[in-house]
């Protein structure tokens, strides 16, 4: 991978930690392939809701986690969500996902990310304003 390349995904990756770090619940990259990243970023205490885990989880340290399929002798049995790096190691971490990719392909994740955050925020702020007008 050309250095270009490699700063292009690391400043994708940058982009996608800014992104958790705004407060998305999470946030699906490579989604419907067999890659799919499913990320979130907390802090210690902090407890992880989500409607397709049975049970919520609590962050022991401060970082970003991922959401990973449990299985047993090949069936899938849960969704769970664990540790993956700390905030400043995201952007190293990823990296490696991007390295076969085109630079078509790299744009489109930061664009991704970007558009999730918008509906994210764009819902909070529709439920805000309901409740205000309720």
């Amino acid at each position: 991978m050309s250095d270009t390349t490699q700063k292009r995904v690391r400043d994708t990756m940058a982009a996608v930690n800014r992104v958790l770090h705004a407060g998305i619940p999470k946030l699906v990259l490579f989604g419907g392939t067999e890659h799919e990243l499913v990320l979130r970023a907390a802090r210690k205490g902090d407890i992880i809701e989500d409607p397709e885990c049975d049970m919520d989880f609590e962050a022991l340290e401060n970082g970003i986690f991922h959401r990973v399929e449990v299985s047993h002798m090949g069936l899938p049995i849960r969704l769970q969500w664990m540790f993956l790096c700390s905030s400043d190691d995201l952007p190293d971490v990823l990296a490696h996902h991007g390295a076969g990719l085109a630079d078509s392909e790299i744009a489109a994740i930061g664009f991704d990310a970007a558009w999730q955050s918008f509906h994210w925020k764009d819902g909070q702020r529709r439920q805000a304003a309901r409740k205000r007008s309720a």
